[in-house]
C-alpha cells in the first residue's frame, strides 16, 4: 500500500503563519529599542518601524479573521477537553521517555489540546489587549487633555508590554 502525503497546513496558513512571525519579531526588537533595551535603531526611525509593522499584521489578522470565518477553519481553535490530559502528561513526562506523541494531526483538528488552549488564549485575551493597548498608545494626542492622562498612559504603556 503506498502512502500519500496531504499538506494539511494550505499555503494561505503558512504564508499568514511565517508572516505573523517576521511581524512580531519586528515589533519586539524595535519595542524593546523604544524601551531603551538596545540603541540599535534610534528612537524615530523605531517608532516609525513598530508603528508600520503593527498596522501590518493588523491588517494581516484582519485578512486571517475573515479567512477563518468564510472557511470554518475556526472551529480549529475551539478549545476541548478530549485528550488534554494525555498531551499534558505526554509533554510533561512522556516526551522524555521517547514515548509517542498522542495527539495525531489531521485536516480537521490540527493542533493538539493543549496547542488550541494557548492560541485561545492569545486570540481573546493577549492579542486584544495589545492592540487595544497599542491603539491606545498611538492616539494618546486624541485623548491626553482628560483629566490624569499621564496616569492612564502609564497604565497602558505597561499594558502594552
Amino acid at each position: 500500500m503506498s502512502k500519500r502525503q496531504v499538506k494539511i497546513y494550505p499555503r494561505f496558513e503558512r504564508i499568514w503563519h511565517w508572516t505573523q512571525a517576521l511581524l512580531i519579531l519586528v515589533l519586539l526588537f524595535t519595542g524593546m529599542g523604544l524601551n531603551g533595551l538596545h540603541h540599535i535603531i534610534p528612537f524615530g526611525p523605531a517608532v516609525i518601524f513598530h508603528t508600520i509593522a503593527a498596522l501590518l499584521l493588523l491588517v494581516l489578522w484582519i485578512f486571517a479573521t475573515f479567512w477563518l470565518f468564510t472557511t470554518g477553519t475556526w472551529r480549529q481553535f475551539v478549545p476541548t477537553l478530549d485528550g488534554l490530559v494525555d498531551v499534558i502528561r505526554f509533554y510533561a513526562y512522556g516526551v522524555f521517555k521517547g514515548e509517542k506523541h498522542p495527539h495525531k494531526k489531521v485536516i480537521w483538528r490540527k493542533h493538539n489540546p493543549l496547542q488550541i488552549l494557548a492560541y485561545f488564549g492569545l486570540k481573546v485575551a493577549v492579542f486584544p489587549l495589545v492592540w487595544i493597548t497599542g491603539i491606545l498608545y498611538m492616539t494618546y494626542n486624541f485623548w491626553e487633555h482628560i483629566p490624569d492622562a499621564g496616569f492612564y498612559l502609564n497604565i497602558v504603556a505597561n499594558l502594552h508590554l
